[in-house]
């Protein structure tokens, strides 16, 4: 026999959302910027980057979505056997 259970998100950790990665690579740009030349990106220099990753600078992709594998509930559900979760109530 088994039970269905629903439990936190791996993947989102409980939030519904994934940040984009693109983003950690502008900021990571970014904060590289800063350190060598003492200031961070224009404007400028931001929409350029955009456009030469295929994006259009005023429509920049989403920071976040939705993670697929909890379709942004947070939670998932699965089914386990009931010695399983005897061992989750102890």
């Amino acid at each position: 026999m088994e039970v269905q259970i629903r439990e936190t998100c791996k993947s989102c950790g409980g939030s519904g959302f994934v940040s984009n990665p693109i983003y950690e690579e502008l900021l990571e740009l970014d904060r590289k910027t800063k350190k060598e030349k003492g200031r961070y990106l224009t404007n400028y220099e931001v929409d350029e980057w955009w456009s030469k990753r295929g994006y259009n600078p005023l429509e920049p992709p989403p920071e976040e979505y939705d993670c697929d594998d909890c379709e942004g509930a947070g939670q998932r559900t699965r089914w386990i056997t009931l010695e399983e979760f005897k061992k989750l109530l102890k």
